[in-house]
């Protein structure tokens, strides 16, 4: 191996210990303001957005801001979300009224893409969840 190899390495090396063993170049940062609960229609905290404050037990009235597109939307499902809700965790429900298998967003927590996480049954939660209860928390809890 070449000396110039082994110094590439340990400096590569050296630099994802500095940054704490994350890889910050992939870190994608949520535009959510603080006190609110924010979902998006595509992952990464892109695409449409709904901003809440308060729980919701069914997501079948509720549209992203500004658009007559319903969460619900299976053109525009919620794909990810951002809790940056004052400090409490948010329990998110396959069925409405708070019911059936769930997951939790910890508080101040995010999920960048909702492919990955899994309700209390262990099925995907991405295009299966229809309601949000602040102050809860149900199955998993989640913040990535």
């Amino acid at each position: 191996m070449k000396l110039s190899s082994v110094l590439a390495t340990a400096s590569m090396v050296a630099a994802f210990t500095a940054t704490g063993g994350t890889a910050t170049a992939d870190t994608v940062e949520s535009p959510c303001q603080q006190g609110h609960f924010c979902l998006w229609s595509q992952p990464n905290f892109t695409g449409l957005t709904h901003t809440s404050t308060r729980s919701a037990p069914s997501w079948g009235a509720l549209t992203y801001d500004n658009t007559q597109v319903p969460l619900t939307s299976a053109a525009h499902p919620v794909s990810s979300l951002d809790n940056r809700g004052n400090g409490f965790r948010v329990a998110l429900y396959y069925n409405s009224g708070y019911r059936g298998p769930c997951f939790t967003v910890a508080a101040h927590g995010t999920v960048s893409d909702l492919r990955h996480a899994r309700l209390s049954d262990g099925s995907s939660a991405h295009r299966r969840t229809t309601s949000h209860v602040f102050n809860r928390s149900c199955g998993p809890v989640y913040d990535f």
